[in-house]
């Protein structure tokens, strides 16, 4: 799993909590999407020659199975809110 830079951990404040929710031996739960292939990153990223690690995950939920932490990725659009006209 390939999260997030350290920064930006830091500038929304999941890092502290992260830190302390994320020990040795806690038991999580991480939903998520594949690693995009390599082709798919250079479209946006033409100089990235490292093949992707097949492995690794796109997460957008992390969550301890003990429900005391969790973390979702924001979707860009919530159109929950959206009224018609």
């Amino acid at each position: 799993m390939d999260w997030a830079p350290l920064g930006g951990l830091k500038n929304n404040g999941w890092l502290d909590p992260a830190q302390q929710a994320l020990v040795f031996g806690a038991r999580v739960a991480v939903t998520g999407a594949p690693a995009r292939t390599l082709a798919e990153i250079r479209q946006h990223f033409p100089e990235y020659n490292t093949e992707p690690n097949p492995n690794v995950i796109d997460p957008a939920l992390i969550r301890r199975v003990d429900n005391s932490w969790n973390w979702a990725l924001k979707s860009p659009m919530d159109s929950s809110n959206c009224k018609s006209k």
